[in-house]
């Protein structure tokens, strides 16, 4: 199985139950990921060292699902800018995404993809949603030949992270248009909690996990886990999410401190 992540953590977001089910009935999961994540920092001080860092956050999160390093195939390309290197040969003859994209689906041989929602969701996720709505079809054609002959790809999935999914084929088939992405998934709670393990690995978003809280809470948005007793309804439930943000600041400035004495030391002894 072979998961399209525009983001290093949108594959776990988007589409971690998917891979947990797969992984468990003995699947060869594959991550390819598509954007550098250059823009993910929440300080300016952390943007010369963001792409580095989220790349080992990103080695820990998957592997905390099961996931190998050798297994996550990394693309690159800059963080909302997939869309511009859509195609096989751009303007001036450089590379285009697909000429990098098909050759390696076809030395993984993957028979299920699992795609992001092409949907109004980000410019990023629609165009790794193109790449892989025309390159997946291609992997088992006859065309550049070169690249090898292997079996097609037997089945898709589309998976989102925050959106709704276009209710282009639903009208196309005559049946409600309503389809929405933001239907509950009931798992027990040690599936839940896997998944939280490793998307708390990525230590750089924390910040950003804690602004969008925030905003949750002046447009009077509460959470409430329904597998564990965590309910921000509540005073309680408030001080417990309030202490993990606390905890996750105080790891952000001790590394940003790090940072800063490794440079400052650099500068003392250039040698």
């Amino acid at each position: 199985m072979l998961v399209f992540s525009p983001h290093d953590d949108d594959g776990i977001l988007g589409a971690g139950y998917a891979i947990l089910a797969a992984l468990a009935g003995g699947a060869d999961v594959y991550v390819a990921i598509f954007c550098d994540g250059w823009a993910g920092y929440s300080t300016p001080e952390e943007a010369a060292t963001i792409v580095e860092r989220r790349r080992g956050e990103t080695v820990a999160a998957y592997g905390a699902l099961g996931i190998p390093e050798d297994h996550i195939v990394r693309f690159d390309y800059p963080d909302l800018s997939l869309w511009s290197w859509l195609g096989w040969q751009l303007p001036g003859h450089a590379q285009g995404a697909n000429a990098r994209v098909l050759p390696r689906m076809r030395e993984l041989r993957p028979t299920r993809l699992l795609v992001p929602n092409g949907y109004r969701e980000h410019v990023d996720h629609e165009a790794t949603f193109r790449i892989g709505l025309y390159d997946g079809p291609q992997v088992g054609g006859a065309i550049l030949a070169e690249y090898g002959r292997v079996e097609p790809i037997r089945s898709y999935l589309q998976y989102s992270v925050g959106s709704n999914f276009s209710p282009e084929d639903a009208l196309a088939a005559g049946v409600c248009g309503r389809i929405r992405a933001n239907r509950a998934i009931v798992v027990r709670a040690e599936v839940e909690d896997h998944i939280v393990r490793a998307i708390w690995r990525f230590e750089s978003q924390h910040q950003v996990i804690a602004r969008i809280m925030e905003t949750l809470d002046r447009q009077g948005v509460s959470l409430v886990s329904v597998t564990q007793q965590f309910n921000t309804t509540t005073s309680m439930g408030r001080l417990t999410l309030n202490i993990l943000l606390s905890f996750a600041q105080f790891e952000r400035e001790i590394i940003g401190e790090r940072i800063r004495d490794k440079v400052a030391a650099a500068k003392r002894n250039p040698g």
